[in-house]
C-alpha cells in the first residue's frame, strides 16, 4: 500500500478523466430523450464543427449511441466554449455550463 504522503497525482490524466465524465453525463442526459436524433444530434455536430472539433455521433453494434473520442486540446475547447445551456433547458443547463467553465 502506498502512503498518501508519498503519492503525487497525475494531473493530466485526472483532467482528461474528469472531462470524459462531464461530457458523458451531458450526452447520456440528452440520449434519454426520444427526440435526440431529430433535435440534438445534428445541432451538436454542427456546433462542434464551428469550434473546429472533428466530432460525430454513431450507433454501436448494440444500437447505443457513441461519439468520436476527443483529444486533450479538443476537450479543452469543448469545456471552454461549448454552449451546454442551449441543449439543456432552464437553470440546469446554465448550472452544467458553469460547472464545465469552472472546471476548465
Amino acid at each position: 500500500m502506498i502512503d498518501l504522503f508519498n503519492y503525487i497525482p497525475d494531473e493530466l490524466h485526472i483532467l482528461l478523466r474528469i472531462s470524459d465524465v462531464l461530457i458523458e453525463c451531458f450526452f447520456r442526459d440528452l440520449f434519454k430523450r426520444n427526440d435526440f436524433k431529430r433535435n440534438f444530434k445534428e445541432k451538436i455536430e454542427k456546433k462542434m464543427n464551428e469550434l473546429h472539433i472533428h466530432f460525430e455521433f454513431f450507433h454501436s453494434r448494440r444500437g447505443n449511441w457513441n461519439w468520436t473520442s476527443l483529444m486533450g486540446s479538443d476537450k479543452e475547447i469543448l469545456l471552454q466554449y461549448f454552449p451546454v445551456s442551449k441543449f439543456i433547458s432552464c437553470s440546469r443547463g446554465v448550472d452544467v455550463e458553469n460547472l464545465w467553465r469552472e472546471f476548465y
